[in-house]
This record gives C-alpha cells, sequence and structure tokens, in this order.
C-alpha cells in the first residue's frame, strides 16, 4: 500500500520486502531446479524417467477428474436451507470491492440493488473502491450515501487491486457476519436471511453460485450462462 510513484522509482532490489528475494530463489530452484538436476542424474546412468512421470501425471488427471464427478454426485443431493433461524437476525455487513474505471457504469445499480435487500436486520454496505482518477460516478455514489446512512464508501488509495481493498474494508465490517461480492453481483433479495439461517444452525461460511442476468442476449452470454 505504499504511494505508487515511490514505489516505481525504486530498483526491485529495494522494493522486496526482508525474505521475499530468498523465498522467490527457493521457489524457482524447487519447482524448476530440483526437478531437472534429478532429470539430469537419471539420465547420466541410463534412465529414462519420462514414462514414470507421463503414467503418475495421467493418474494424477484422472483422479482429479474422477472425484470432481464425485463431487457432482453429491450436490445433487445437497442439504436444505433450514426453514427458520435459530437465532434473531444479528446487524450485518456486505463488501464491495470494485475498480471504478472497469466498472463505473454498472456500480450504481449494483449499491441500489444491495440498498433494495430484503434483511430484516441491521446492514451495513461497504463499497471499497480503487481508481487512478476522480470519475463522475463518484459524485452519484456520494449523493446515495448521503440519503442512506447505511452505504459507506471506502477510497482506497494506491490499491492495485480488490484484494486490497477488500483489505481494507475489513476494519469496518460490523455486525456477526460479513458477504464479499464482486462490483456485478446483485445479491438475490433474500440472500442475506437466507445466510443467517445456515450460519445460525452451525454452518461455516456460505457460499452462493452466480447466475447470468443477461444469459439470453448474445452467443457469448449464453455460453458464459452454461458455464456458471
Amino acid at each position: 500500500m505504499e504511494a505508487r510513484a515511490g514505489r516505481l522509482r525504486r530498483p526491485l532490489r529495494d522494493r522486496l520486502r526482508p525474505g521475499e528475494g530468498l523465498q522467490i530463489l527457493l521457489s524457482t530452484a524447487l519447482c524448476v531446479g530440483v526437478p531437472f538436476l534429478v532429470y539430469s542424474a537419471l539420465f547420466a546412468h541410463g534412465i529414462d524417467p519420462t514414462a514414470v512421470v507421463f503414467g503418475f501425471l495421467v493418474v494424477a488427471l484422472v483422479g482429479t477428474a474422477l472425484t470432481i464427478y464425485l463431487e457432482q454426485l453429491a450436490a445433487l443431493e445437497a442439504e436444505r436451507c433450514p426453514a427458520a433461524p435459530a437465532a434473531p437476525f444479528p446487524p450485518a455487513s456486505a463488501v464491495i470491492a470494485a475498480y471504478l474505471p472497469n466498472e463505473s457504469a454498472t456500480i450504481v445499480e449494483t449499491v441500489r440493488a444491495f440498498l433494495r435487500l430484503d434483511y430484516p436486520g441491521p446492514l451495513r454496505v461497504i463499497l471499497a473502491y480503487n481508481t487512478p482518477r476522480r470519475l463522475p460516478v463518484e459524485d452519484v455514489l456520494h449523493r446515495i450515501a448521503a440519503a442512506d446512512p447505511r452505504l459507506l464508501l471506502v477510497h482506497v488509495a494506491d490499491s492495485t487491486s480488490k484484494a486490497q481493498n477488500v483489505n481494507a474494508a475489513v476494519p469496518l465490517v460490523t455486525g456477526e457476519f460479513v458477504g464479499i461480492f464482486d462490483a456485478d453481483h446483485h445479491p438475490a433479495p433474500d440472500s442475506f436471511e437466507r445466510a443467517w439461517r445456515w450460519l445460525s444452525n452451525g454452518a461455516a461460511v456460505v457460499q452462493g453460485h452466480c447466475v447470468i442476468r443477461n444469459g439470453s442476449d448474445s452467443r457469448v452470454s449464453r455460453t458464459v450462462a452454461v458455464e456458471f
């Protein structure tokens, strides 16, 4: 989270934190250097390991595909959401991570979708965003925040990723649980209510699934909808 100008002016060796240079060297040596040395030593003694390695990779890939298939079969009989919460609805928070230059055309619609959520308890909506320059949409967002105190705008200076935006929003989270969302996610109106029904009945984490809103608009959107 250093200032970008100062970060770019310094040479690479000065930008690495203590131990990072050694970590990079060790990772490269373990992932590239060690296998190369082992292969070279075996070939030098007349041993060709490629057949064994190829067989191992095939078994690993088939095993991975099999476990994915079994997981999908198990999901067909997934546990149903509890009918009622085990405790009263507590305060909750929603964190939206956004990079405004790319998502300025949709972020207002997203924020309004969150403010329309049907959650029985208090809900704070935190929009954590980064932008290299001031954008007109920020004025619109500030007007929405002024009209609805549930919305908290967090401009994360010098951020270069949405992960940094989420990290900056975490200390501002209030309530018993928090939902993390991307800038184009429009949660179902009852999503937080359903999440608390799961969490209050013993679930540790609740993960939703995406449904493409414009799946019938084009061939590409239909393909993406099938993937999701």
